[in-house]
């Protein structure tokens, strides 16, 4: 699951390799089973993707979080979608900056401080509260 979470859509293949710090499947049926186990809870942990054109396996994904599932493109996909931006647009903006970054970036220097300073205080307040012993009664 952490593999999957860290890196993105993988094959066994790839998860077997990256894996390996963490823990040693003995070959491919270990993580195919390993991947079936956790697509029978309910709901399922993971699922199987259909085989994209040019791959030689099927992919598998986490489903925890805010992913949705099967269209999402993985960590691959994102980095040649930005490689392929015409050279005049990556020039003027960040690769991958959205239409809300855009739009953010035309508002006035001191409201878009004010508003990182709001939000750096509101996760200052979940830090802290996630940092306190729990209340013992």
């Amino acid at each position: 699951m952490a593999e999957l979470m860290v890196r993105g859509r993988q094959t066994p293949g790839e998860l077997r390799t990256n894996a390996s710090r963490m823990t040693t499947f003995a070959d491919l049926a270990a993580v195919l089973a390993t991947l079936e186990a956790l697509m029978r809870y309910t709901p399922p942990y993971v699922e199987e993707l259909p085989r994209e054109p040019g791959r030689s396996a099927n992919r598998y994904r986490h489903l925890l979080g805010d992913e949705t599932p099967a269209t999402t493109p993985d960590a691959s996909a994102v980095a040649s979608a930005a490689m392929a931006q015409p050279a005049a647009q990556a020039a003027t903006e960040p690769a991958g900056a959205s239409q809300e970054t855009r739009e953010a970036d035309d508002r006035p220097l001191g409201e878009r401080v004010g508003r990182l300073e709001e939000q750096v205080a509101a996760l200052t307040r979940r830090v802290d509260a996630l940092e306190r012993p729990p209340h013992v009664v």
